[in-house]
């Protein structure tokens, strides 16, 4: 969904200055997760594998960008320092 800060939806003239949410539909290549898809909000915390319970999440989708077709994910390195993985949308 998108609006603007005067709280019109989409449409309007100038919704370039307005809010999107976006969701991301993802799947782990590993793990024995192959073929299972799991969906997630931007600004979300997860784990992998993924499990909406679980007590850690040290992943987080920091932005899905519709424009540039690009996820990025934020997550801590070994040396604790954050650090971004970028992915490409598949479709």
């Amino acid at each position: 969904y998108r609006f603007d800060k005067r709280g019109d939806l989409d449409g309007h003239p100038k919704r370039a200055l307005g809010i999107m949410d976006s969701r991301a539909t993802l799947v782990l290549n590993a793990l024995n997760q192959e073929n299972e898809s799991f969906e997630l909000d931007e600004n979300t915390r997860f784990s992998l594998p993924y499990d909406p319970q679980a007590k850690k999440k040290p992943y987080l989708i920091k932005s899905i960008d519709i424009d540039t077709k690009i996820i990025t994910v934020e997550y801590l390195n070994k040396q604790g320092n954050k650090s971004e993985h970028v992915m490409q949308f598949a479709k």
